[in-house]
């Protein structure tokens, strides 16, 4: 079995044993994602209910696709399946995602068939929902539908944006690719 199969059983087997080892009472979990910069909306840190993330990969090879927009970085072969695959900083307004060794890209839609990821610069790891703390909600300032809360650790007052992952499969904007 190759080493992202490795990967996505751990991530899988993580996640199970996350939800059963929280009661009901407690908050949920998050995957921690950096993405552009903190002048873009939503900041450079994003949270990803684990509960609605898939896996996180290492960048593979994308092919590009001609005639899409600029923020669709390419499709994705991720053992067979092909992945339609956002940058999202450019999606917010900013420049490309550098592709490094901490690039990754975040699966999502896999259960409901849709088979998208984003490119992000790095996934920081887990958050426990219980360490974080709402700081704006949502609707509070101008925000995008897929925009969610500002969290903030209190230990180190680090702040969040709560990526909804369902809202931005709604955005008409991100299903249409085309130019």
């Amino acid at each position: 079995m190759s080493d992202q199969g490795n990967l996505g059983g751990y991530q899988t087997q993580l996640a199970e044993r996350l939800q059963t080892a929280q009661p009901h009472e407690a908050k949920e979990s998050w995957l921690d994602i950096e993405s552009g910069t903190e002048n873009l909306p939503g900041g450079c840190r994003w949270l990803v209910n684990l509960a609605e993330s898939g896996e996180v990969l290492p960048l593979p090879a994308l092919t590009s696709v001609p005639l899409t927009r600029p923020w669709f970085a390419g499709i994705a072969n991720i053992r067979g399946t092909l992945f339609s695959v956002v940058d999202f900083s450019i999606w917010r307004g900013g420049e490309p995602t550098p592709r490094t060794a901490q690039a990754r890209l975040l699966l999502m839609g896999v259960r409901e068939g849709t088979y998208s990821a984003l490119l992000v610069q790095r996934a920081w790891g887990l958050r426990a929902g219980n360490d974080l703390q709402v700081v704006e909600k949502v609707g509070a300032t101008e925000t995008l539908a897929w925009q969610g809360e500002r969290l903030q650790d209190a230990s180190t007052s680090t702040c969040w944006t709560c990526l909804d992952i369902a809202a931005l499969f709604a955005d008409p904007n991100f299903l249409d690719v085309t130019r």
